[in-house]
């Protein structure tokens, strides 16, 4: 009776110890495939840090030839409300450009 019983705590412990075996190594690999994944995570940050880049110097590319567009449009569109209000005989021009630049103080009626 007591080899039975020595054989059952025998054949419980080398369970036990298989089990116990087969989580440490199930942690090690769940440990080793985390590191992994930071490290992935890590390279795709590094390679996006330049296409960022990139991409902001394409925009402000873009803005800047944009805003440089716009300036010259604004600045003909000034020199050509002037030349138009200089020419003497047109009451009517000179009267319509300086009330668009000035203030608007309308009424309802």
């Amino acid at each position: 009776m007591i080899e039975w019983l020595v054989i059952v705590l025998l054949a419980a412990t080398l369970v036990y110890a298989i089990v116990i075996y087969n989580r440490l190594v199930r942690d090690r690999q769940m440990t080793r495939a985390g590191w992994s994944d930071i490290g992935v995570q890590l390279k795709r940050r590094h390679d996006l840090i330049p296409k960022l880049i990139d991409a902001v110097r394409q925009y402000s590319a873009f803005e800047k030839a944009t805003l440089e567009h716009v300036t010259a449009l604004r600045s003909r569109a000034r020199r050509a409300s002037a030349a138009i209000s200089m020419k003497p005989g047109c009451p009517t021009l000179s009267r319509s450009t300086s009330r668009t630049s000035g203030p608007r103080n309308r009424t309802a009626p």
